[in-house]
């Protein structure tokens, strides 16, 4: 009996021991799944994300959550870069001025505004009345990376496009540059980087209510840096987490001071 006993004492031991080994391997096994779906799923959406972003020409509304910002008419679909909007006969895509708003009557220049001018400031490209390409990107109520495109002001959601679910946390930084209007001025503690808060708080820029909110804020963007953590089973540990930070050429270009 006293062996017998001993034999299953030690039964029991080992069979704790290999319980516990068979469920730290299949946690691991479930942590590696679930990580190499979130980095593939992920991988997709900044390929869509850094097109999107790299193409903006306006920002027109920016939180960490919300981003809201105007393309050019050749993301409309159906875009025909060897059409002619204005019958000119220059085709669009080698038209700087695709609807033949930039000049007025005996040729004299019209000041450039949101809807007319040269292709880069005006946002409606054949002259309709309506800004040709908006696009939203932000995160839903269910933790969903949310991409909506409204073309010539139709409205949102005709275009709903889910890049990514179970979103933890703020995922939009705002940057400006020491090289622009204020320049080094806006860099309060001098490390070369010009924060949004540094954008926010700066006299000549902001209004230091803790947002990007106003035209004249949304000015000093010229980069943007998108933060994605993914916790796929809502367990507050990361399953994948990347950064990229994009800094969209047509922003500097176009900037209205």
């Amino acid at each position: 009996m006293v062996e017998l006993t001993i034999v299953s004492a030690l039964v029991a031991v080992l069979a704790v021991f290999a319980g516990r080994i068979l469920t730290g391997g299949t946690r691991t096994t479930v942590r590696w799944t679930l990580s190499a779906d979130a980095m593939e799923k992920t991988q997709v959406a900044l390929t869509k994300i850094e097109f999107d972003l790299e193409e903006m020409t306006v920002v027109s509304s920016s939180t960490p959550r919300f981003l809201e910002f105007q393309l050019d008419s050749n993301r409309l679909p159906g875009y025909n870069p060897t059409g002619d909007f204005d019958a000119d006969g220059l085709t669009n895509e080698f038209d700087v001025d695709d609807d033949a708003d930039m000049i007025g009557v005996g040729g004299v220049p019209i000041p450039a505004t949101d809807m007319n001018g040269n292709d880069l400031w005006d946002q409606d490209d054949d002259n309709d009345g309506n800004i040709d390409v908006q696009c939203r990107y932000y995160i839903d109520a269910n933790q969903n990376l949310v991409r909506d495109f409204n073309y010539q002001e139709s409205g949102w959601g005709n275009n709903v496009e889910i890049l990514l679910d179970s979103i933890s946390g703020s995922i939009f930084k705002y940057f400006g540059s020491v090289n622009q209007i204020p320049g080094p001025s806006a860099d309060s503690n001098r490390d070369n980087i010009v924060t949004w808060q540094e954008i926010d708080q700066n006299p000549a820029t902001g209004n230091s209510n803790g947002v990007i909110d106003t035209t004249a804020e949304r000015l000093y963007i010229n980069s943007i840096s998108v933060h994605l953590v993914i916790d796929k089973n809502n367990d507050t540990l990361p399953d994948f987490t990347t950064e990229l930070r994009i800094r969209p050429p047509l922003l500097m270009v176009n900037r209205r001071v």
